[in-house]
């Protein structure tokens, strides 16, 4: 695994509360505009009042996605920012970790900065006890579904 070196400045948002699915949106996107403007890295953590499904931005409304059925059970749908496939969030812990593709440790492309992330989770989870593994990096055919963690990615905790 690549050594993980964050740099020295960053902020750590928590959100207290539960919030709405549209201001944990709203969230995000503010820091990655605030981001673009020279702020400094930026972990938050949040959790949802509602149950959501978020669409990942490039994610097509098809046959994968009953709206109908998500209207009969409350269950918000809404769009990110960002790329990805769908995620049903209801009493998860959710990340974003915000900063500058331009600057370490976040330069190295999508996957090296996915794998320091994960060495950052896995290092967490070893000092609480746990034994995670880490889905290594592999060529593999393209998952055809429009679920989120259908199918582990490279570096995903385990």
């Amino acid at each position: 695994m690549t050594d993980l070196n964050l740099t020295p400045s960053w902020y750590l948002i928590e959100e207290e509360e539960p919030c709405s699915g549209s201001f944990n949106m709203a969230a995000d996107e503010w820091l990655l505009r605030k981001q673009n403007s020279g702020m400094v890295p930026t972990l938050r953590l949040y959790r949802w009042d509602h149950w959501t499904l978020s669409l990942g931005r490039n994610e097509m409304l098809d046959e994968d996605f009953d709206l109908d059925w998500c209207r009969q059970r409350n269950i918000v749908v809404l769009r990110r920012t960002t790329g990805g496939r769908a995620v049903l969030h209801g009493g998860d812990l959710t990340y974003s970790l915000i900063g500058c593709l331009q600057e370490p440790p976040f330069c190295g492309g999508p996957i090296e900065t996915y794998e320091l992330i994960a060495q950052g989770f896995y290092r967490f989870f070893e000092e609480i006890s746990l034994k995670p593994q880490i889905q290594e990096r592999r060529a593999s055919a393209p998952i055809e579904s429009h679920v989120c963690f259908s199918a582990p990615a490279a570096y995903e905790i385990l």
